[in-house]
């Protein structure tokens, strides 16, 4: 099998590399380079691992976790929104639409326009309770109110870029 090295954020090559090299040194698994016939790139590398290592690879791996997955995934959804929400003219009815858009052109996410919704409520709470730079979330108002008030928009920005 073959697993081929290739980012646009090349400490996570030099990372993956890190961790394959000692294997290579004792021969567990092969390198090719990857390139062309004018050009070598040493960061874009060509792993060649062994049947016998991806079996014993297998027996120590963790069954993926899809619940963890999908809560990554409501995370970052949620995240998205209230970026979105940050605009002036953005109303709950806009985060309904985004929401309902985002569902149909993804069948394969399973969650409801309520969960998204949801997600971006608790997300707007969080971020009110822990850096105050936005108000509660407007849970009263119709689809025409703003979903939060900007208090302090560049603190705003700053949060939204760490979450």
């Amino acid at each position: 099998m073959f697993f081929k090295v290739i980012s646009a954020k090349r400490p996570l090559v030099l990372r993956i590399n890190e961790i394959f090299r000692p294997l290579y040194e004792v021969g567990i698994i092969s390198l090719i380079p990857w390139g062309f016939p004018y050009k070598i790139y040493p960061d874009r590398e060509l792993w060649i691992l062994t049947d016998e290592l991806l079996e014993m690879m297998s027996k120590y791996a963790m069954p993926l976790d899809i619940s963890k997955i999908e809560g990554l995934i409501a995370g970052f959804l949620g995240i998205f929104l209230t970026y979105i929400a940050t605009s002036i003219s953005r109303t709950k009815g806009d985060i309904l639409r985004i929401s309902d858009i985002i569902l149909r052109e993804n069948p394969y996410l399973k969650f409801s326009i309520t969960d998204l919704v949801t997600e971006f409520a608790n997300i707007v709470s969080e971020i009110h309770a822990r850096y105050g730079c936005i108000s509660r979330f407007n849970y009263v108002g119709g689809n025409d109110s703003r979903p939060f008030i900007i208090l302090d928009l560049e603190s705003l920005n700053r949060t939204l870029m760490k979450c």
